[in-house]
């Protein structure tokens, strides 16, 4: 049983990059970043190795994430743009989703923090500001988490995402 497993751990590179030599990854010629480290660019890649979509990502002079989308290679649409929002703390307290260029909102969540800094929770609210989706994390004395919990509120699976 133990080479089995092992043979499929040494086989794992290959069927997951599609490669005979596993250290080559396709993705890394295709990943920019700025000169503080921050990721600017990355790749989705079809079946057949062409670029099929780019994730770019932006950032305020903080260096903190503010903006990403995603563009179709063919296309060059931007879509799925998300924005985000710090308090002072430089602490995530929003984050804004739209489908398209058109900047109709399709979801947001707004995060809460401890005195610590620890997040503590997430709530997600769908365009109609109808709370969708709750996440709480729970910390003990030495800031350790101890407990995660995930909560669907309203099933949101059959909804129409561009109404512009």
């Amino acid at each position: 049983m133990k080479k089995n497993i092992i043979i499929l751990i040494l086989c794992l590179p290959i069927f997951v990059y599609g490669q005979k030599n596993p250290k080559e990854n396709p993705f890394q010629k295709y990943i920019r970043y700025d000169n503080k480290g921050n990721l600017l660019e990355s790749v989705g890649l079809s079946p057949d190795g062409t670029v099929s979509v780019r994730f770019f990502n932006e950032y305020d002079s903080l260096n903190r994430l503010t903006r990403t989308y995603q563009v179709d290679a063919k296309t060059k649409e931007k879509t799925w743009i998300n924005t985000y929002s710090y308090n002072n703390k430089d602490e995530l307290i929003r984050r804004n989703w739209y489908p398209s260029e058109k900047m109709i909102l399709y979801q947001y969540e707004q995060y809460s923090y401890d005195s610590n800094g620890n997040r503590v929770e997430l709530l997600r609210y769908n365009d109609d500001a109808e709370l969708i989706f709750r996440e709480t994390w729970e910390y003990n004395s030495a800031g350790e988490l101890r407990v995660h919990k995930e909560e669907f509120i309203k099933n949101e699976s059959f909804r129409i995402i561009d109404k512009g």
